[in-house]
Formats: structure tokens, sequence, C-alpha cells
């Protein structure tokens, strides 16, 4: 998948995203040549996210490389951090402006998508010092979602 196409893969309807995990389970079963084993351990026997979920990591990592870089710039401009109109204690927690959009396509543009999944990270994890520790944290997070697993069986990514 193309980095800057995910923002538009975010909020598709569940019949396309079924259709491309479908794909993936197909390559993974090929890759690990055992197709007894359901989809779903075979992803997570590979460490790979389901289509769902890779899209929030490649929008959150692009969202992370806009904040802390500037670039592209034609990106940059388009998020902008939230401004409370009184100092609260939860006033550091780096959240992004949300725009305010009518139109459900319009939602899935970037700077809606980019937000919203930012948003929905935990704060330590936004406050992550560089990119590698930014993705390797990401995708523990994002991999317990999605496969509900305790956070010890998850050590290993």
């Amino acid at each position: 998948m193309c980095k800057y196409a995910n923002s538009v893969l975010h909020g598709s309807p569940s019949r396309c995203l079924t259709r491309l995990q479908r794909i993936q389970n197909s390559v993974a079963m090929i890759v690990l040549q055992q197709p007894s084993l359901s989809s779903r351990d075979t992803l997570q026997q590979l460490h790979w996210l389901p289509v769902k979920w890779q899209i929030q990591f490649k929008l959150a990592s692009l969202t992370y490389k806009v904040i802390r870089t500037g670039t592209p710039s034609y990106l940059s401009e388009r998020l902008h951090p939230y401004v409370l109109s009184r100092n609260l204690q939860s006033s550091s927690s780096a959240n992004l402006h949300i725009p305010h959009n009518n139109i459900h396509f319009g939602s899935r543009s970037f700077h809606i998508a980019a937000p919203t999944v930012w948003n929905s990270l935990p704060s330590t994890l936004r406050s992550s010092q560089t990119l590698h520790n930014f993705r390797k944290h990401l995708k523990i997070h994002l991999f317990q979602l999605a496969f509900n697993s305790p956070k010890r069986l998850v050590q290993r990514l």
C-alpha cells in the first residue's frame, strides 16, 4: 500500500477492507506454506497486522513524521495542534485538532483521518523521541488491539 493512500483507506466500507484482508490472508498462508492454520494464527505467527490495523499504523507513522519534521509541507500545513480555550491538566497531551466535516468521504481525508488516529494513541506513545521507537511501540500497541494479546506475548516484536 502506498503510504500516502492510507488516509483514503481509513474509514473505508468494511466490504472493501474484507477483500483486502482476504488477499493478505492468502499471501500469509503462501508465505508460511501451512494452509491448516487459521488466518488469525497465520498473521500472528508472521507478526503481520491485519489490514485495518496496518492502515492505522501507516497513517500514525506518517503523522509522526509530519509532526516531527514538518515535511512534506503540503501535509504539515493540514495538521494543527488542538488548543484549549483554558489551561487544563490535559493540555500537554499533544492532541491534534480534528476539523469539523459533514461529508462522510471527507472524514477519510488526511487532515481529518490523521488527527483522528493520532488522538486515539496513548500519550506516552505519541511522545516517543525517535521514529524507530514510535513505530516499535505503535506496532506492539496495535498488535495488542488487533489480537487482544496480553503484553507479554507481544514483547517478541
